[in-house]
Parts: C-alpha cells; sequence; structure tokens
C-alpha cells in the first residue's frame, strides 16, 4: 500500500466531531461526541469507553457493530460533580475497543466555558519530497512514491482535527483535540495516487482545506529547476563577455605602444 498508515494497523479512525464542547463546567452535563469509522473491509464488532480523571462518563452507545467505510457518532457525557475540581485542564481519552484491543483518541477539556473568540483558521504549510513525472503511466505508476510533511498550529482555540482523504496521514506523535501546539503529519503514496486533500479545523470550526496534485507539483519543481539552469547559464555568459572585453582592450592597448626611435650618436 502506498498510504505510510495501512487500514490493518489502524482499523478505525477516530476523531472529536465537529462543534464539539471542550469545556466542562462541573455544575453542568457536558456532551463530547466522537465519529469513528471503521477502515477495514469486512464488519467491526467494537466496544466504547472513556475516561477523565474523576469525572463520571455516561456513553451512548457502549457498543456497535461497524459496516465497512460506516461511522458512528458516540457521545460522551461528563455528569456533574458534587466534589471540587482543582485542576483546570484535563485530557479525556476516548476508547474503541476492536476484538480486545483498544484504540484512543484524546482531547484537551478545559474548566469551565471559556470566553476567547477565534474567527481565524488554522495556519498549515508543507514540504513536499519526490517525483513522479517517470511513473505517471498505468503500468509503473506503482513503483514511483511521494510523500508530504504537513505542518498545522492553531494557537487561539487550538487544533480539533485534520484529516486526509484518501486517508492515511501519520502523527509523530498523535496529536490531543485542542491542542495549541504545533502538529506534524506525515503522508506517502504511489504515484497511483496523486491527489489528496488535506482538511484542517480548529476548536471553534475555523477550518482550511488544502488540495494537493503531485504532477503539479512536479510540474512546478521542473520549472524552477529550469530557472535556477537559466540564471546560471545567464551569469555565465555575463562573466565570459566582460573576461571578452578586458582581453580585448588589453590587446587593444598592446597594439597602440609606440616604440621609441634610437638617437644616433
Amino acid at each position: 500500500m502506498g498510504n505510510a498508515r495501512s487500514a490493518i494497523d489502524h482499523p478505525v479512525a477516530i476523531e472529536v466531531s465537529s462543534g464539539a464542547n471542550l469545556h466542562y463546567h462541573p455544575d453542568l452535563m457536558t456532551q463530547i461526541p466522537f465519529d469513528v469509522k471503521n477502515n477495514l473491509y469486512g464488519p467491526l464488532n467494537v466496544l466504547f469507553g472513556a475516561k477523565l480523571n474523576d469525572v463520571p462518563q455516561k456513553i451512548l452507545p457502549q457498543r456497535a457493530i461497524l459496516q465497512p467505510s460506516n461511522s458512528i457518532t458516540v457521545t460522551v457525557t461528563l455528569q456533574k460533580m458534587t466534589s471540587p475540581i482543582t485542576n483546570p485542564i484535563s485530557n479525556l481519552t476516548f476508547y474503541v475497543f476492536v476484538q480486545n484491543k483498544p484504540f484512543t483518541r484524546s482531547a484537551i477539556v478545559s474548566l469551565y466555558p471559556q470566553t476567547d473568540n477565534d474567527w481565524t483558521p488554522p495556519k498549515i504549510n508543507y514540504k513536499f519530497k519526490g517525483d513522479c513525472t517517470l511513473y505517471s503511466e498505468p503500468q509503473n505508476c506503482e513503483k514511483g512514491f511521494w510523500s508530504l510533511e504537513l505542518a498545522a498550529q492553531d494557537d487561539e482555540s487550538g487544533i480539533l482535527k485534520i484529516l486526509s482523504e484518501p486517508y492515511g496521514l501519520l502523527f509523530e506523535p498523535y496529536f490531543m483535540a485542542g491542542t495549541k501546539e504545533l502538529v506534524t503529519a506525515h503522508y506517502t503514496a504511489t504515484c497511483c495516487k496523486s491527489k489528496v486533500d488535506f482538511w484542517v479545523e480548529d476548536v471553534k470550526g475555523n477550518f482550511v482545506k488544502q488540495s494537493f496534485d503531485v504532477f503539479n507539483q512536479s510540474l512546478l519543481a521542473g520549472e524552477i529547476a529550469a530557472i535556477v539552469v537559466g540564471v546560471f547559464l545567464l551569469l555565465f555568459i555575463i562573466v565570459a563577455v566582460i573576461v571578452a572585453i578586458i582581453f580585448i582592450r588589453q590587446k587593444n592597448k598592446r597594439s597602440l605602444v609606440i616604440p621609441k626611435a634610437r638617437s644616433s650618436s
């Protein structure tokens, strides 16, 4: 497979749902939904769980059978607390059990609603590696590979989710939803899969979408290389002309020197 992350290693994709409230008030119940998708070609029998320090939770549904490529939204309800909470920020961990093996997604939950506003989308940039110009045909595209490193950050409300279509982003390490730190992800594919879309969303719902085509990128890289070669060639011609002018001037000076006549004795 071309992607860095295989579906076998990650049978389910887990994300915090768009518009989720990551602020908890002890006197109120807070609902945080998670989206779970089956990445395999067969049905999955899954169980759900969650943990947030000593805060009691209610999970609905508690289990499900996911058909291939189907998704389900699981709601984690944080119950009211009678005892005081001293830590203003906690990490909520959501569990999906597939054949008793846990797969997790964590989110940063802040105590009490926050009043800060965030109207700007996350900032993203990427670095591209690879060239598919020699592997553009169906019979040889599997032999060529390309990769991309994506960096995203939102220092206001924090990054909620980063998605790719096709699926295949690999995070090192996987980030917690709501983080304001820089998040780095890697995407790798064969030249047969030349296009990918990235979706980056923050906690307040602001998002940015970036489409990428490896063949357009390869063309751009070729154009840049041609420009660089052209610049060096132009510099070489300029230097050669200057050297030629200096040589001609020096030659002309030598030819214009008149030898002094010898005096007769």
